[in-house]
């Protein structure tokens, strides 16, 4: 970020040469950077095994908690955060609500990787999103904007489905075709199959986070000088931004972590009921046993939880929450940004402040999510996650 900034600041004309060939109002080699970095991670996604994933209770779940917190809460909370710390600065308020509504994409396979979480079922909950991004992006920009926000005038934002499908296809499309290529290619034959997962992938697979740092590079040369000729607001962009990516991830962590902790108290009440042939169905194990005294099972009976239970709350599935809700796909905010109010507008230069506080926040919180594995109880299929 640090080294972008000067070369866009003391380079000359370094914002004009990447403006010579754009795709869809993005530069190419930002473009290009994007799609690299998302191809070896989307190759390592056991396509295989996701018709299986679609059969499991446990997914259904996880969508209606992903809905949720990216499409309810998610965009309510950037917009209350963008008012009360940007109420003076409208155009700047504008770009972040962008950032707020745009739902995760690439970043968040990134850092689900470096945590340790379910890769597969992450990549399941980014392609839903997704495909709702691509119809919902259009009236939520116009609805948070125009109507909640009180844009008026130049401020008013005016976009079509067209402009956010085409982007969402290229930055999500382009490398998930890729990396099902690529994986079909090795896995099609038994003979290339250990070459694949022995040789290939852990040579493949640095090329995401060289992708990563090449488009942070280029994305902040491009905008370099921009952001050094704005300080003021860009500090306090920080703060709208920061407190956004920093609740969404504790809350979709959190909830993981309480529905594990309150599913397994339950099933072990049921195991402490089952021992003394009381009903199962009571609720809950604070309640009291029919003499009135406290529920407490035989020395004997240690019921221990289901084993198809293991795992369905653990700390991959809370990883993969907390990175989906956090994230956001600054790519189509700055996509949709520079298309609508143009490259060198407020706009646009708040929402590529965007990844200049995502990377440095959710780098942290990917570390506290590892610390967090270790710490809390998590259900038995967790630990190998935290150990990997």
């Amino acid at each position: 970020m640090i080294i972008g900034v000067i070369i866009g600041e003391f380079v000359p004309n370094v914002q004009k040469a990447f403006d010579t060939v754009s795709l869809k109002g993005v530069s190419v080699p930002i473009a290009v950077g994007l799609i690299v970095m998302m191809w070896p991670v989307l190759t390592k996604v056991q396509y295989e095994s996701l018709p299986r994933l679609f059969t499991s209770r446990r997914l259904v779940y996880h969508i209606g908690i992903s809905l949720f917190l990216n499409w309810i809460v998610a965009p309510f909370i950037m917009l209350a955060l963008a008012w009360a710390t940007l109420p003076d600065l409208p155009t700047y308020r504008t770009g972040v609500i962008l950032v707020g509504i745009a739902r995760c994409i690439a970043m968040v396979m990134i850092w689900n990787q470096l945590a340790g979480g379910d890769a597969n079922y992450c990549a399941v909950l980014v392609v839903v999103n997704s495909g709702l991004q691509m119809v919902l992006y259009g009236p939520y920009a116009i609805w948070f904007i125009n109507v909640i926000g009180g844009a008026h005038g130049q401020d008013k934002i005016h976009i079509s489905y067209g402009e956010v499908a085409i982007s969402v296809l290229i930055y999500l499309g382009i490398p998930l075709s890729l990396g099902i290529i690529t994986r079909t290619a090795f896995l099609i034959n038994p003979r290339t199959r250990p070459f694949f997962y022995r040789k290939f992938l852990p040579l493949f697979s640095p090329i995401s986070l060289i992708g990563l740092l090449y488009t942070i590079l280029v994305m902040f040369a491009y905008q370099g000088r921009h952001i050094l000729h704005n300080l003021g607001p860009v500090f306090r962009i920080f703060v709208p931004l920061v407190l956004y990516f920093m609740i969404m991830w504790v809350l979709g962590f959190s909830v993981v972590y309480w529905l594990g902790r309150r599913n397994r108290a339950r099933r072990q009440y049921a195991g402490m009921c089952a021992c003394r042939g009381l009903d199962t169905n009571t609720y809950y194990p604070e309640k009291t046993g029919p003499d009135n005294g406290p529920v407490v099972a035989p020395s004997s009976c240690t019921p221990q939880p289901a084993q198809q239970e293991t795992g369905f709350w653990g700390y991959d599935m809370a990883v993969v929450q907390a990175f989906t809700a956090g994230s956001n796909n600054f790519e189509l905010a700055i996509a949709i940004a520079i298309a609508v109010y143009g490259v060198g507008s407020d706009q646009a230069l708040a929402a590529t402040i965007g990844p200049l506080v995502e990377v440095p926040v959710l780098l942290s919180l990917t570390y506290l999510a590892l610390w967090l594995g270790k710490r809390l109880s998590w259900d038995a299929s967790a630990n190998s996650a935290t150990s990997a």
